[in-house]
């Protein structure tokens, strides 16, 4: 008997990557009239995070957000990380299906665990997974 061994089991979704750029391609107009909307206050909403890591790219979805502050010279804008939690006071942002998956993206292929695919399959549908 083994303890304290955990086995992962990784799902690959066959062409999932084409799948998740139809759906990004969907939400793009509302997160940019989103962003539009709060610009005025010196936010910014980014949908999605890809990390590269030894050649393999990681793409995390979710709410990033952003202040924009002006530098010193006032042409240098500076990006400054607040957080994934929704600052006060502002509108609601849109819905984003999204918002929680990460994965492993292999060419066209998604890779993501057995519990995270199990609560994205829905987008999924109708595409060949294999189990790895």
């Amino acid at each position: 008997m083994l303890l304290g061994v955990l086995i992962v089991v990784r799902v690959r979704v066959i062409d999932g990557y084409k799948r998740i750029l139809d759906i990004r391609k969907e939400f793009k107009s509302e997160f940019k009239e989103y962003n539009v909307l709060i610009k005025n206050l010196g936010l910014y909403l980014k949908p999605s995070h890809i990390v590269v890591v030894k050649g393999k790219k990681y793409v995390y979805h979710s709410r990033y957000w952003w202040r924009l502050e002006r530098g010193k010279e006032k042409r240098k804008i500076k990006w400054k990380y607040l957080g994934k939690s929704i600052p006060k006071n502002i509108p609601k942002p849109p819905p984003y299906p999204l918002e929680g998956l990460a994965y492993l993206k292999d060419g066209n292929d998604v890779i993501i665990d057995m519990n995270t695919y199990m609560k994205f399959k829905h987008l999924f549908h109708g595409l060949k997974v294999k189990i790895e």
